[in-house]
């Protein structure tokens, strides 16, 4: 199998937002711990799992979703609902997302099914922890099960451990960026070649 190619090299030299202007953006304390999804308000996409994935956790830890979508009122409601409309923010639709994800403390791909997700390859290459869920498309593509997560207790508990343990998620971003290294372009490229030489 010869995975679809990324440009891991673009993303990797993408410059960070800093995590205090991001903070700055949403108005709250720039101690605040960020937990990020980028995706759009749609179908296959579960951004509701993380917003309450928040009732157990502490009240410095925030989610930021970028992204625009039909299903955006829903998680608003949602977040309303539980009482954390506080710590739930909605920056919309960014151009340089990658440099968003690049600033926060946890990128977050929840999600019911995808196909190759570049969303994954993007948070893998970010230089920050990452977590996705246990579905095909994600697990496929995540190097082994300290990445996922089956429900929102799981993803609860993953998010703490990784807040609370650096050597941790140092680990889990050295690994992730090792991994994310299969994905790129001119290995996509250089196996293509192999490929069609063989047949040859």
């Amino acid at each position: 199998q010869i995975n679809n190619g990324v440009d891991v090299q673009r993303i990797l030299a993408s410059t960070p937002i800093a995590k205090k202007d991001i903070c700055a953006e949403v108005n709250i304390p720039d101690t605040s711990k960020l937990l990020c999804m980028t995706a759009r308000f749609r179908e296959p996409k579960n951004q509701e799992m993380i917003v309450k994935s928040l009732v157990q956790l502490d009240e410095n830890v925030h989610a930021v979703f970028i992204g625009e979508g039909d299903q955006m009122e829903h998680v608003k409601n949602v977040a309303a609902q539980l009482g954390l409309a506080n710590r739930v923010h909605f920056l919309g639709f960014k151009p340089n997302a990658i440099s968003y994800m690049k600033g926060v403390d946890i990128n977050i791909l929840s999600s019911h099914y995808e196909g190759l997700s570049g969303v994954v390859v993007e948070g893998l290459a970010s230089g920050k922890p990452f977590l996705g869920s246990d579905v095909s498309g994600i697990n496929d593509v995540l190097a082994d099960a300290r990445y996922l997560f089956s429900d929102g207790n799981e993803l609860s508990n993953k998010i703490t451990k990784l807040l609370d343990n650096e050597d941790y998620r140092n680990e889990l971003v050295k690994d992730g960026l090792e991994h994310v290294m299969n994905f790129d372009m001119k290995i996509m490229i250089s196996k293509h070649v192999e490929f069609y030489r063989s047949l040859l």
